[in-house]
């Protein structure tokens, strides 16, 4: 019984971030910041990366003109490393900022985005968890390339889902990056199916989203133009031009609701 009750918890946590996301839409621009910020983040720091690899190549080339160009690759590697960490603290910020105003929501006190935005100890503790972060997705992809991908996506999950909890966990009480960690795995030795059965539940309701989407946009217009004989230059491409835009919608929406669930969960299963 236990479990059929956490079963269903972690299903309505899912329909319940799906209804917050569909009321309170300002919490969508959190979801398209993440995307700007990622794309804006990205183009500038590779683009200054790219100018710094060249640069290093030619010190190499000028001062040790014998030695190959593994050391600039090495350079390289670097600057990529330091190019993500950049990315995930500006992305950590953002969506800290987000769960906080989920929380006062969620708690019955609404919060305007300045009062949300992180303090100072905070952000310190955001700066080490995404730091922390950063450091295992490397470990783990130099183990899927150098030792197993099994071992390693094992690792990968057991790491997500701990994410999961340990993010809310660290914005709600505001405590330390290695005590956030293991709390969150020790939330997570009672509530594991909640947290299971919401992901699962969202992947579902996802894929459905898509297969509706595909059935009433894609199959109907392309019926409607067999119908009308419609030429077919003309009616192969007209679902693709009509699904275009409710797919980015549904997408964004999709995305949103990815953002809220972890913030919802925690309401649920903190105690």
């Amino acid at each position: 019984m236990q479990l059929l009750a956490q079963g269903k918890a972690g299903v309505q946590s899912t329909w319940q971030s799906m209804r917050i996301v569909f009321q309170q839409k300002h919490f969508a621009w959190f979801s398209l910041a993440h995307l700007l910020v990622h794309f804006a983040v990205c183009g500038i720091i590779m683009r200054c990366g790219l100018h710094l690899h060249q640069v290093m190549q030619m010190c190499y080339l000028f001062y040790f003109p014998g030695v190959n160009c593994v050391t600039s690759d090495m350079g390289c590697l670097a600057i990529s490393f330091l190019s993500v960490l950049a990315f995930g603290w500006v992305v950590g910020v953002l969506y800290a900022t987000m769960l906080k105003q989920l929380f006062a929501y969620l708690r019955g006190t609404p919060i305007s985005v300045r009062a949300a935005l992180p303090d100072r100890d905070l952000l310190i503790s955001l700066v080490g968890y995404i730091s922390v972060h950063v450091v295992v997705m490397t470990v783990l992809t130099v183990l899927a390339v150098s030792v197993s991908i099994v071992l390693a996506l094992v690792l990968f999950a057991l790491w997500y889902v701990g994410m999961i909890v340990s993010l809310p966990l660290l914005v709600d009480r505001q405590c330390g990056v290695v005590h956030a960690i293991i709390d969150s795995y020790k939330v997570l030795a009672h509530r594991f199916v909640v947290v299971a059965f919401a992901v699962l539940t969202a992947i579902a309701v996802a894929y459905t989203f898509f297969l509706l989407l595909k059935f009433m946009v894609y199959w109907l217009t392309w019926l409607v133009c067999t119908i009308l004989s419609i030429p077919v230059c003309i009616h192969l491409l007209i679902p693709y031009i009509l699904v275009l835009v409710p797919l980015i919608l549904l997408l964004w929406y999709l995305m949103t609701v990815g953002m809220v669930l972890p913030g919802v969960l925690w309401e649920r299963i903190k105690s």
